[in-house]
Order: C-alpha cells, then structure tokens, then sequence
C-alpha cells in the first residue's frame, strides 16, 4: 500500500485510499502536524549524526590536544640545539624579508614618489630601515649570546629574573621597530594613493585637445603634437 503523505484526507479521498495506522480516525490538520514533526525528527537526527560533538566539545578536544602537544610530550625539543636552530631561523628569515623589502622599495621610490621632495619622498624608505634595524637587534643579540660572545654584557635575566638592560633595551627596539615599520608602510603607500587620484580628478576636469582645429589657429593644437 502506498505510504499517506502531507496532503492530508481529501488526497487520500482523491486517490481513493485511506488511512490506515495512527492516522486513521485523525483530522487533517493532526495528521499534517505529525508529518511535521516527523520531518523535524529526522532532520535532528541526520544534523546530530553530521555533528557528533558540539562546538563547546571540539574547543575542549582541540585545547586537550595542543596542551598535551606542548606539555610533556614536547618536552624533548625544549633543547639547547633546538633553542639556537629556532634563533638562527628567525634571525635569517627576518633578514631576508628586510632586505627584500628595503629593495622593493628603493627601486620603486624614484618613479612612484617623483612629486614629492626629497625628505618626504625617501622618508618612508629611511623609516623601514630604521624599523629594520630596530628589529634586528634582539635577534642579533641571541645569536651572539648562542655562540657565546658577550654573555656577561647581553643576558637578559638578572638572578632575580627582571631584565637586564641588554633585555629591556631588546624589548622596547622590537616594539619601537615595529610600530615604527607599520607607520612607514603606511606613509609610502598612502601619499601615492592620493596622488593618483588627485591627477586623475585633474584629467577629468582639464578640456580635451581640439584636434579639429587648423594648424596655426591658435585655438587648436597641433595634431602631430600627440
């Protein structure tokens, strides 16, 4: 027998069927709710076998997995090698960045600052380099502190654990760098941004040539010319 549906007793009537079941002896609109809510448990079912754990669950899975990652089970990196290959990386990573982008820079200042004056034309450029090298000192004093040069004079922790001035002055040149290098970036690309758009509003206000004009009119311009 065919299986009753949502369109209640006048399509089974049509149809020539009855219902049959727990439907029998129902009204239309009892019989539609249960359809309903039959639909709604099977859409819950089919989510809850999508979704095994809620999103509370997978943040408590996920933070397991990253302490036990970090904790003991990691504890074997923790090592002196590890440390300097970690400080090494940085190191050459960062230079390498700088002095790419330092570049880039250089060469693209002249044609794309060519409207400015000289100190607001390279300022942005002579701000990266500042920021770079503000940057740079932290990661050069691990570097030496790893191949053991100047120990005495570059340590960061006193005995009490508050910072040397070799420490504090590396924290406060990285900040400084930073900051610094975000306003640089800022002050190249902005300047140039609205200079394009101030010589583009100029030729849009500024006539066309008349091409039409004769030569030596006066009024015209010399179609050659162009």
């Amino acid at each position: 027998p065919q299986r009753p549906h949502a369109g209640g007793a006048g399509e089974l009537t049509r149809r020539g069927l009855r219902p049959r079941g727990r439907l029998a002896g129902r009204g239309r609109g009892e019989r539609q709710g249960l359809h309903e809510g039959a639909r709604r448990v099977r859409r819950r079912v089919r989510r809850d076998r999508g979704h095994v754990h809620s999103r509370h669950d997978r943040c408590m899975m996920l933070a397991a997995v990253l302490a036990a990652f970090c904790g003991p089970a990691a504890e074997h990196l923790n090592t002196a090698g590890n440390k300097h290959l970690a400080h090494t990386l940085a190191f050459a990573i960062n230079l390498a960045s700088f002095s790419s982008l330092l570049t880039f820079v250089a060469i693209k200042t002249p044609g794309k600052r060519a409207g400015f004056p000289f100190a607001e034309r390279w300022g942005p450029w002579v701000g990266m380099l500042l920021a770079s090298l503000l940057i740079m000192v932290d990661l050069t004093r691990h570097i030496l502190l790893d191949s053991a040069m100047y120990v005495a004079q570059l340590h960061m922790y006193n005995p009490d654990w508050s910072l040397t001035f070799a420490g504090k002055f590396g924290m406060y040149s990285s900040w400084v760098g930073n900051i610094l290098l975000c306003a640089s970036l800022i002050w190249y690309v902005l300047p140039a941004r609205r200079e394009a758009v101030d010589a583009a509003a100029r030729r849009a206000r500024s006539p066309p040539p008349d091409f039409e004009a004769p030569v030596g009119a006066g009024a015209g311009l010399d179609r050659r010319a162009y």
